[in-house]
């Protein structure tokens, strides 16, 4: 599905995650690391992104981004997987809400098996 880039500021953090199966039976979502980095490549930070059970909805995971200190890259990628299909439409919904109310919503459908995010942080 290629990359996703978001130009961020101190307000959107942290930015919530929330990715959401559909149509499938088992929910096969993993999550990269992140990795954080100066926009000269330099390294700042590498931490697990962990997702958390949605209550209410055993096929719903969520997540958060914190905040760092700018300027930064921020890039992590989720993998899904389909092979427990269970409806006509297996796919699975990113959404994002920043703390500063601005909301986005993706869609990976197969043949796609991943995501990547990239925040630039200045």
């Amino acid at each position: 599905m290629g990359s996703q880039d978001y130009a961020v500021v101190r307000q959107d953090f942290p930015v919530k995650i929330e990715i959401e199966g559909f149509d499938l039976a088992v929910y096969q979502c993993v999550p990269s690391r992140v990795v954080v980095t100066r926009p000269d490549g330099a390294p700042v930070a590498v931490y697990d992104l962990a997702l958390e059970p949605v209550n209410g909805n055993p096929m719903a995971r969520a997540c958060a981004i914190p905040n760092t200190d700018p300027p930064a890259e921020i890039t992590f990628t989720f993998v899904v997987g389909y092979d427990t299909p269970s409806g006509t439409d297996p796919r699975y919904e990113v959404r994002m809400r920043a703390a500063s109310g601005d909301n986005d919503k993706r869609t990976i459908r197969p043949p796609d098996r991943s995501v990547t995010t990239h925040f630039e942080y200045r």
